[in-house]
């Protein structure tokens, strides 16, 4: 595993790691996520965050890597502070299924297919981009912006924690109303 970060104070905060291309490297990604915004103290919920690169990370794994290819691939993510809030990459080998990156829409009996439907709900953009070394998931969260008000300061962003259901309801709340 390889950890980076730079260390000057007029640059953004830039944090990276690559880790093996294996179904146990999720709670791996999320772990170290969740260390670095700890570690910087930012105003992006993590929770949220976390949630949506499980969704890039999986896929990543699920359709960037051929396990049959014998290589021993290696899926980095690339966590960048920005004035807005925070911008994550998550970078494949590109070796499973060619293409762009788009949202399905699964059925009520699908199994899968609702990942970037969920990215798509719970960040503020996000996107896809080919590069020579494979391909990128991006997206950009955003941090709670206050406004001072009469009574002291407003978030106006949901905090997405106070919307998760109970361990024993299988929905995701919508963010629009309705669940996933």
């Amino acid at each position: 595993m390889l950890v980076t970060e730079n260390a000057t104070t007029d640059a953004p905060r830039h944090a990276s790691f690559a880790i093996p291309a294996a179904p146990e490297s999720v709670g791996l990604a999320r772990k170290m996520t969740e260390i670095v915004l700890h570690a910087w103290t930012s105003p992006v919920d993590d929770y949220t965050t976390t949630i949506v690169l499980s969704e890039v990370f999986t896929n990543a794994l699920l359709h960037g890597v051929d396990p049959s290819s014998g290589v021993a691939a290696r899926i980095a993510v690339d966590l960048v502070e920005t004035t807005t809030g925070l911008h994550v990459e998550v970078h494949d080998p590109n070796q499973g299924k060619r293409g762009n990156v788009a949202v399905s829409h699964a059925t009520a009996q699908s199994e899968s297919g609702r990942g970037l439907e969920l990215v798509a709900a719970l960040s503020a953009s996000w996107g896809c981009k080919h590069t020579p070394a494979g391909k990128l998931v991006y997206f950009d969260m955003l941090a709670p912006v206050f406004e001072q008000g009469g009574d002291g300061p407003a978030a106006h962003v949901v905090n997405r924690r106070d919307l998760r259901y109970p361990a024993s309801e299988s929905r995701m709340p919508h963010p629009k109303g309705g669940s996933l």
